[in-house]
């Protein structure tokens, strides 16, 4: 249902305003025309770029970056705030509680109501959306810092290669194979960083603040909780406090002209049958008849949709489930790592050609370790989408459907 409430009344109005003649049209065989492709038929060739424009570099430079702290919580809670569309709905709201009482202050009433519902789960959206850019910019500003001690230990690497090469000591590495992984991580620190700036755009937009001199830095709570949610109470509580599912139910009581708009935005193709007003005014059972239908409807899609919203629920809790397991999987690969690491690295005291065992090993433990971070990441943003499916995340800032 999202950005369809305003967009609902003008496509009501076109529609009424375009009759039939559309759909006419579209039945016409004149009105589809089929593109034809005059191609040249080819025999494939090999796909290759031209880079001989492009200097070979070893090396990049990356400016030193200041930060701004941003809080896990307060960037829940801006972007629910500050929701651009919830404003806007709103603000209708506001526009038809201003307007004078009368035959139709019933349907404006409820029409309000709505409007505010729509509001607060456009909030819980925004945050959601927020936390989820939030925590992609946690994980790739520590993919940053771990490369940099990757880099960092690949270059003692590489001087370990280069003094034995200077002594005329044969290695079991070559420089040049040194210097590719050395390059292969520059690469990706690149690409990181480009990551960093991208992400940190998106933030900053989605906050609604103005742009930033610096970056910002995610001060997230990266804590897990083994603790997973039941099912049943998940669901309980997510079909008692979403928003969008109490707008839906409360349009089955409103106005026949409030349901068809609610309709229009559940579903198309619903809702958009042509009412004769002056008709309906003088048969007030005919609109009776219709008032009874259209609530059926709108009963029935609140009912999919709490239906859909249960399995999506579920589905977000065995989600949850199955990241603390690889959790679990990766913490134990960490710490066989770290115990093959100690190895080698008591192993060097005697052994002086265990050296690049032991670089290897500390490779290999920086990289364990920036896989559990990502697997502590994907927990984190499978717990936000389960807040978000319960419109917790707009009521922990205060924004509920009350």
């Amino acid at each position: 249902m999202r950005r369809r409430w305003l967009l609902g009344l003008l496509l009501l109005a076109a529609l009424a305003a375009a009759g039939c003649a559309s759909r006419r049209c579209c039945t016409q065989t004149g009105c589809r025309h089929a593109v034809v492709l005059d191609c040249q038929r080819v025999q494939p060739q090999a796909i290759s770029p031209d880079v001989s424009a492009v200097s070979p570099r070893s090396s990049a430079e990356f400016d030193e970056s200041l930060y701004c702290n941003l809080p896990e919580r307060d960037a829940q809670c801006l972007a629910g705030t500050t929701a651009p569309l919830a404003k806007l709905l709103e603000q209708e709201a506001d526009a038809l509680a201003c307007q004078s009482q009368g035959l139709h202050q019933s349907r404006s009433q409820c029409t309000q109501r709505i409007l505010y519902l729509q509001a607060t789960h456009e909030r819980n959206r925004n945050a959601a959306a927020a936390l989820q850019l939030f925590l992609r910019l946690t994980e790739a500003e520590a993919g940053a810092a771990n490369v940099r001690e990757r880099l960092a230990e690949v270059g003692r690497l590489l001087a370990d290669v280069q003094r034995l090469q200077a002594a005329g000591i044969e290695s079991t590495l070559s420089q040049s194979s040194v210097e590719a992984q050395q390059l292969a991580l520059i690469h990706k620190q690149v690409d990181l960083e480009a990551t960093i700036e991208d992400l940190n755009h998106q933030l900053v937009n989605l906050l609604g603040v103005e742009p930033l001199d610096s970056r910002l830095w995610p001060a997230a709570d990266l804590k897990v909780d083994v603790a997973v949610p039941s099912v049943a109470e998940a669901q309980q509580l997510a079909l008692r406090q979403r928003c969008d599912l109490a707008a839906l139910r409360e349009a089955a009581c409103c106005d026949v002209e409030v349901m068809r708009t609610l309709l229009g935005q559940a579903n198309g193709g619903l809702g958009l049958s042509p009412s004769c007003q002056a008709l309906a005014a003088l048969h007030l059972l005919a609109r009776q008849c219709e008032g009874d239908i259209r609530s059926e409807q709108l009963t029935a899609a609140a009912d999919e949709q709490a239906r859909t919203l249960s399995n999506d629920v579920a589905r977000a809790v065995a989600t949850i489930e199955a990241r603390l397991v690889q959790i679990g999987l990766s913490r134990r690969r960490l710490e066989a790592l770290e115990a093959q690491h100690a190895r080698l690295e008591k192993k060097r005291e005697i052994e002086a050609a265990a050296v690049f065992e032991a670089r290897k090993a500390r490779l290999d433990v920086l990289a364990g370790e920036q896989d559990l971070l990502h697997d502590v990441i994907e927990w984190k943003l499978a717990v936000v989408h389960l807040r978000e499916l319960q419109e917790e995340l707009a009521r922990e800032c205060g924004f509920t459907c009350n």
